[in-house]
């Protein structure tokens, strides 16, 4: 089975912080950040991100997702 993965773009003059972590992992352990500078894009695995900050960055308008597909 291919791994999802999506493309962000940060469209927003700031830059923007995305926290990600490998499923069923610990919070501590495993959570990682990873920064967007304002223009730059960044291809992440969709099982990592939390989507629900995606969703919520998209709806202000501070980012766009490029793409979503499976490797």
């Amino acid at each position: 089975m291919a791994a999802e993965s999506i493309t962000i773009y940060n469209c927003s003059a700031q830059m923007i912080p995305l926290q990600l972590r490998k499923p069923n992992s610990e919070f501590y352990a495993n959570e990682q950040q990873v920064r967007i500078m304002s223009g730059k894009q960044v291809t992440l695995p969709k099982s990592h991100l939390m989507m629900e900050q995606i969703e919520s960055l998209a709806k202000q308008r501070m980012i766009r997702i490029l793409r979503s597909a499976a490797n």
